[in-house]
């Protein structure tokens, strides 16, 4: 009776503890043309940690509370970067090991319940060649026509109703050239003194606007100057010193001399300006017909338009927190990757440590979920972000004490802790 009830106290138990568990359901490989890609598929989204090791390269993955036994052990990969596949269970925890086929860059993200490993192609994939066309029979060519020896043969003449008569082509007609007789040399013209005309005072003018409407308004108005005096005539010496000597020419009997055109006479008001004195000279100049051009104001400058209003800068949206992963390396590394610089503070007591991250936060659900490092031989016991109001709070338990270095590189904020 005793044995019994033991055996109905063990059953709750065993039914609580796999409730909590979750079931690995797959392990399948996938791929494209840039990376072979390792799915592992769960029945709800997976906590998971990564290990990198060498010699040979492989990557670990550990599912912690995840059941692997309807899993295949081992997978054949071989598509040039992965070779094989193994699962394992070590406890309550389900490891997956992808031995490579060298040394690459890998990456691992979860979507939903599956977590996808990407590895970087060792050499691009080579597409399957379609089988050659079947050779065919070669074409025999024949032998290119060769004219025999001797003279051409005569080619018959066509019959009289498709002969064509040749027309001779007509030049244009040109007109008959003319004889034209050239042209008489010119008389050599005879020197001639320069004699004063007279310039007659100009009337004023006044150009009316086409319009009452039309805006600039312009009078032109010409002031009579006074009478002009002629040109001084020079002196008698002055001019018999200028004057070229005189050659005697005479003219064909053809051509008939042109007679001097006519100059002239100067009217009898008009003095010389031998005569006239320095001040009547200097009236006449400051006489000289001049224009005046009135034109009404420029039009009102148009106000200038007001400036809009500054529009408010947008407020910066919030960081992302894309992934939270462990490195087992010396005492162990946190990461936390995010998509762009994070504002953080750290307070530590005994054996916690926890980083604020202000204004961050996680939208994926899986990366919310709690990391089990207490496997691995560092002072991380366990990694559990806690979302909380103005950002997020990384809580790291430890074993004991460590000495821990924070750093910030662009996506990546990296808590590297020393063993004791």
């Amino acid at each position: 009776m005793q044995i019994r009830v033991l055996a109905l106290v063990a059953l709750p138990a065993a039914a609580g503890l796999s409730a909590g568990a979750g079931r690995l359901l797959a392990v399948r490989p996938a791929g494209d043309a840039q990376a072979s890609v390792i799915e592992l598929v769960g029945d709800r989204p997976l906590s998971f940690t990564t290990l990198r090791l060498l010699s040979p390269p492989r990557v670990v993955i550990d599912v912690a509370d995840a059941d692997a036994s309807g899993v295949a052990g081992a997978q054949v990969v071989d598509d040039g970067t992965v070779r094989r596949v193994g699962v394992a269970s070590v406890g309550t925890t389900a490891r997956v090991v992808i031995e490579l086929a060298g040394d690459t860059e890998f990456d691992v993200g979860a979507v939903g319940t599956v977590v996808q490993v990407r590895v970087a192609r060792l050499a691009p994939l080579v597409a399957r060649a379609e089988p050659p066309p079947p050779a065919r029979p070669p074409v025999e060519v024949p032998p290119p026509a060769v004219r025999p020896d001797g003279p051409p043969a005569r080619v018959a003449e066509p019959p009289p109703e498709r002969r064509v008569a040749l027309q001779e082509a007509q030049q244009p007609s040109r007109p008959p050239a003319t004889l034209q007789a050239a042209p008489p040399a010119p008389a050599p013209a005879e020197p001639r003194q320069a004699t004063p005309v007279a310039i007659a005072a100009a009337p004023t003018v006044v150009i009316p606007p086409p319009s009452a409407a039309a805006a600039p308004v312009v009078v032109a108005q010409v002031s009579p100057p006074p009478e002009k005096p002629a040109a001084e005539t020079p002196p008698a010496a002055s001019a018999s010193r200028a004057r070229p000597p005189e050659v005697a020419a005479t003219p064909p009997p053809e051509v008939a001399a042109t007679p001097p055109p006519e100059v002239a006479k100067p009217p009898p008001e008009v003095r010389a300006e031998g005569g006239a004195s320095r001040e009547e000279v200097e009236r006449a100049r400051a006489s000289i017909p001049t224009v005046s051009i009135v034109a009404s104001p420029p039009p009102a400058a148009a106000p200038a338009p007001a400036t809009a209003a500054a529009r408010p800068a947008p407020a910066r949206t919030r960081a992302s927190i894309t992934g939270i992963g462990f490195r087992p390396s010396a005492g162990g590394i946190v990461l936390v990757r995010s998509d762009r610089p994070l504002d953080y503070a750290v307070t530590g007591a005994d054996r916690v440590v926890v980083v604020h991250l202000r204004g961050a936060g996680i939208p994926l659900p899986t990366n919310r979920l709690p990391l089990d490092t207490r496997f691995f031989d560092t002072p991380v016991v366990r990694v559990v972000p806690e979302p909380v109001p103005g950002g997020v709070d990384l809580r790291i338990e430890l074993r004991g004490l460590a000495r821990y270095e924070l750093s910030q590189s662009p996506g990546v904020l990296t808590i590297a802790f020393e063993r004791s």
